[in-house]
């Protein structure tokens, strides 16, 4: 079902094509300054942790606001602004406003709106996660040696290897949380709040609860949206800190949706982001045994569209989504599909059948 269009919040998903800010761009000083505007303008919106009465988020934080700030990560040269927190936070209270006009709930992946909101707040938590980690420079220098790439490219790529790296760095001991400012540790700057978990908790219950269309969206715009690993890596420490804090039923439900959404970016995840996302799956791992009583498919269509993507992944015959597809036990790729089938999405068996068993050949031929 298409969501037509709306007066605020723009183009309903499935409607509009590819943003500006997927083009690499040189920008001229006026449209710096106006990027520049629009970030002051969103990370007003974090002040006291709720919209202040003098901003008016209709009339003031538009698209126009919106993709002028997002213009600032197509270029090297500019990119280094959306070193932000507040920006992120703003995104939240953004999010927050776009509502499903049928249901009359959050649904902020069913306009073009929430996708620009949450394309620029992933791509401020990835700029300001690598300028804590002290690791920025890299890949600014990458976007500056390859012209025809946008430079957010480059600081995807970036963030997933520094999230691999933070994982390793768990295992062996070490505290990765000082980054987020939630701790201090030897060695490393003393950070401030990074994000408030209130926000971490939000946006996290945005998408899951509106996960049938998140996924769409990662479907539809593959290429268009920056990597998430350093948005799953937040979501799996703010995880930690509530199971350590409060080991109650509440973490293992936060822990269960991290571990799902997990399960359905792998199925989109380019070679970079996947190799982190594997380490974001094996940590939020789950019960199996409570986690298979429930379907894992909202109704028919997003049944249909979980196995799609799956046949479509391993039937793809680039080299570097294969090795990514073989390079682990591909039961982790297939995961979720066994138990996102709808009555009526049988027809699709066959094919999700036929790509199982082409996936283990090509693992075990590697092994």
């Amino acid at each position: 079902m298409i969501t037509s269009s709306h007066p605020r919040w723009g183009r309903g998903i499935g409607t509009f094509t590819s943003p500006t800010h997927r083009n690499r761009l040189t920008l001229s000083v006026d449209l710096e300054l106006t990027g520049l505007q629009a970030m002051g303008q969103i990370s007003r919106l974090a002040t006291d942790g709720h919209l202040p009465a003098s901003i008016n988020t209709e009339t003031e934080i538009g698209i126009c606001t919106l993709e002028s700030a997002l213009l600032l990560s197509s270029d090297p040269m500019t990119i280094r602004h959306l070193a932000n927190p507040p920006v992120i936070s703003g995104c939240v209270r953004l999010m927050k406003t776009v509502i499903d006009q049928r249901q009359g709930t959050v649904s902020p992946f069913s306009y073009e709106y929430g996708f620009l909101c949450f394309n620029l707040l992933v791509l401020c938590l990835n700029v300001c996660l690598l300028e804590r980690w002290d690791q920025l420079a890299q890949p600014l220098e990458m976007g500056s040696h390859t012209p025809y790439a946008v430079a957010h490219v480059w600081t995807s790529i970036e963030v997933s290897y520094a999230v691999i790296d933070q994982f390793n760095l768990l295992k062996d001991g070490w505290d990765c949380d000082w980054v987020l400012g939630w701790s201090t540790s030897g060695g490393y700057p003393r950070q401030t709040l990074l994000l408030p978990q209130s926000d971490i908790a939000s946006i996290l219950r945005m998408l899951w609860d509106d996960r049938k269309l998140f996924f769409k969206f990662l479907t539809l715009h593959t290429l268009d949206v920056p990597g998430l690993s350093g948005l799953l890596f937040v979501f799996s420490r703010y995880v930690t800190q509530v199971c350590n804090s409060e080991p109650d039923r509440d973490g293992d439900i936060l822990k269960t949706s991290v571990y799902e959404l997990a399960l359905r970016y792998h199925l989109v995840a380019d070679a970079y982001q996947g190799e982190a996302n594997l380490k974001i799956i094996y940590t939020n791992i789950v019960d199996y045994a409570t986690w298979i009583q429930t379907p894992k498919h909202i109704d028919e269509e997003d049944s249909s569209l979980i196995m799609t993507t799956f046949i479509k992944r391993v039937d793809n015959n680039d080299g570097s989504d294969t090795s990514l597809l073989v390079g682990h036990h591909p039961t982790v790729l297939a995961q979720l599909v066994p138990f996102a089938i709808d009555v009526h999405s049988h027809d699709l068996l066959p094919e999700v059948l036929r790509c199982s068993i082409k996936s283990g050949w090509l693992w075990l031929l590697r092994m």
